[in-house]
């Protein structure tokens, strides 16, 4: 029934790593 606090504990890592890993990206296609 708390199996939703996972999901959202998920998500936020996700979100954490994307936005990293697009701010590095844009920095490389920048150069």
């Amino acid at each position: 029934m708390m199996q939703w606090i996972y999901w959202i504990e998920f998500a936020m890592i996700v979100a954490m790593v994307a936005v990293v890993f697009g701010l590095t990206w844009m920095e490389t296609l920048r150069k």
